[in-house]
């Protein structure tokens, strides 16, 4: 159930991260800095309005959204996206559509696995993908 994705997260380990950041064309600097990074994610939601918020030393980043509806979305490596985010089964799943050309559409699926911990599974249209885990954090 999605609801016990909302709550405090805090990144775990990932697999596949360097080179899902080069194929997705992320910038040099942000390739060598995010995997190094501790970042703190907030799932919310307020009536239908929902809120992923997520901090770390070196960006932020905040979505505010209600299901269904596209909006558009700065995200945190600097790409200008379309964004629509619904619930599928069990998983909080974010579609990405480039605004700019030469940037590459993207899936994000969140989801609580058996263990407790949140994965989040990034796959790119180019066929590059990566997971990240993410452990359950009390502020």
């Amino acid at each position: 159930m999605v609801d016990r994705l909302k709550r405090h997260w805090k990144t775990d380990k990932d697999e596949g991260l360097k080179e899902y950041l080069k194929a997705t064309e992320v910038g040099f600097v942000l390739r060598q800095v995010v995997p190094n990074l501790t970042i703190y994610e907030e799932i919310s939601q307020e009536g239908d309005e929902w809120t992923i918020n997520m901090t770390s030393t070196f960006k932020n980043y905040k979505a505010v959204f209600k299901l269904g509806e596209p909006f558009t979305d700065f995200t945190p490596d600097g790409r200008t996206m379309k964004t629509t985010i619904n619930i599928e089964g069990n998983a909080l799943v974010s579609r990405q559509e480039p605004l700019k050309e030469k940037e590459i559409p993207a899936t994000m699926t969140r989801e609580v696995l058996e263990d407790g911990s949140m994965l989040i599974t990034c796959e790119a249209a180019n066929g590059a993908t990566c997971k990240r885990w993410y452990q359950p954090y009390d502020p």
